[in-house]
């Protein structure tokens, strides 16, 4: 099969016949190649896009724009797209991972990550971003963004939002955005934003982080911000060693290790998601991994059992606690969709009911 190509001659052909246009939405069919030759704009006017064939971006720019309609236009598919220069013009609205290998320029309105993933790749960037036009997500809606640090100095990769120095050697390093704050705070300060940061040499850092937000991702009062950090073994206050509210900026020194961060003031409540007693479960609804949080007195023994809508036990782990707070990484990815409950042997507590999507 030869591949349809774009360029600016072809467009028009393009948008017409190519492709199959309807109910605001443009298709490319399954087993239709689409390769952009040159450096072409594609312009969707109050169309979304479907990708069901095969799209080379090459050096082209896709640009959604004018709204007429207050419901978001949407990209997806069933093949993960990848655009090179994308640009935002109207709402947005994601139904299936998309990655960029230039920029993803914003102009007006937003793009809704829902649950998928933005993936920037080593080469892709934001633009852009404001209060008026920013990238947001339900729980489990990311960004990601790769990059080799060697020595950073004040480096933001991609400009994800968080910028990064260090006198050490990192090596690749994935950072991840989410868009909903993994803290409870009940109206306290809080931002809905959060990275997982994921060197490939993470001992002996002395490293400087600078977490940036967006007055819209803010609750509470702002000057309490200050920043918090997790290991995979439960939240503790970092602190903060400058801020600027204008510039919607903290920084926190001599971090030794990096990790997962958000911001909240000084007393969160607890972790978001459904909880029994001092058992906390998050995220819930839950797509893919799912995170139990035990509290425990003294070191001891716990089963843990997943048990579906009839009653049956569809998997059963044995954990050793310690005393304190224990962090146990479950992947659920596997079971259909439904309601579960998650019970416990060898604990006081009652069973979590989870949402599995």
């Amino acid at each position: 099969m030869r591949p349809i190509q774009i360029c600016y001659s072809l467009l028009l052909l393009l948008l017409c016949g190519a492709l199959c246009a309807g109910a605001q939405q443009v298709r490319v069919s399954p087993g239709l190649h689409i390769v952009a030759s040159g450096s072409p704009q594609l312009v969707f006017h109050n169309l979304g896009f479907s990708n069901n064939g095969y799209f080379k971006a090459a050096n082209s720019t896709v640009v959604f724009t004018d709204s007429t309609s207050a419901l978001p236009v949407t990209i997806g598919g069933a093949s993960k797209t990848s655009f090179h220069q994308l640009t935002i013009h109207r709402d947005v609205q994601l139904t299936n991972n998309i990655q960029i290998t230039g920029n993803i320029a914003l102009h007006k309105g937003n793009l809704q990550l829902d649950r998928y993933t933005l993936d920037l790749g080593n080469s892709g960037n934001i633009t852009g971003e404001s209060n008026e036009s920013r990238i947001m997500g339900k729980p489990g809606g990311t960004v990601t963004r790769t990059a080799v640090l060697q020595s950073p100095n004040g480096v933001n990769p991609g400009n994800i939002g968080v910028s990064i120095t260090s006198t050490a050697n990192l090596g690749t390093t994935l950072i991840t955005r989410g868009h909903e704050s993994p803290l409870h705070t009940a109206g306290a300060a809080a931002t809905a934003r959060y990275f997982d940061i994921a060197p490939a040499f993470n001992q002996n850092l002395d490293a400087t982080l600078q977490f940036h937000y967006l007055d819209a991702e803010l609750s509470g009062n702002e000057a309490e911000l200050t920043l918090f950090s997790s290991d995979g073994y439960g939240w503790k206050v970092s602190g903060k060693d400058n801020s600027n509210t204008s510039y919607n900026w903290l920084t926190k020194n001599r971090l030794g290790q990096l990790h997962r961060y958000t911001l909240a003031g000084s007393k969160p409540q607890g972790l978001k998601g459904s909880s029994t007693n001092t058992v906390q479960v998050y995220p819930n609804p839950v797509r893919d991994k799912l995170t139990v949080v035990l509290p425990v007195s003294s070191k001891q023994e716990v089963v843990l059992l997943l048990v579906d809508q009839s009653g049956q036990v569809v998997e059963r782990r044995k954990v050793v606690c310690s005393a304190g707070t224990n962090t146990i990484e479950w992947n659920v990815q596997r079971y259909a969709a439904g309601n579960y409950h998650l019970a416990f042997e060898g604990m006081d507590a009652g069973a979590v009911k989870i949402i599995k999507e």
